[in-house]
């Protein structure tokens, strides 16, 4: 089954790095999303923060160089955000993040 997410947004907040019992560096970052898309042929005004989890030390240190109010791209799967429970809160986890200042990518990031 498919399950893959390209969102474009703003850096809202960045949380400090954290590590996995194995030792694996793992970051949060909150998105801001906003766009017009179409839905049964008429535009719809869409705006969300979602929360982004990059895991590995290549994403981790590209997440530590982001500001917020910067703009990125971020590609990536959704899951659950725990898996101890069968809780339907949805979170990003990232396999790539990009910078996009003024609508460009300056830099791609993959774990």
């Amino acid at each position: 089954m498919r399950n893959e997410v390209v969102l474009d947004g703003v850096v809202l907040r960045i949380g400090t790095v954290r590590y996995s019992p194995a030792g694996v560096p793992q970051v949060q970052l909150r998105l801001g999303h906003e766009s017009v898309q179409e839905e049964a042929g008429h535009p719809r005004r869409v705006r969300f923060q979602a929360e982004v989890f990059a895991v590995g030390e290549r994403l981790a240190a590209a997440v530590s160089r982001l500001r917020a109010g910067q703009g990125i791209r971020v590609r990536g799967m959704l899951t659950r955000r725990s898996y101890r429970s069968e809780e339907t809160n949805l979170v990003i986890h990232a396999h790539a993040i990009d910078r996009r200042d003024d609508g460009k990518d300056e830099e791609n990031h993959r774990g």
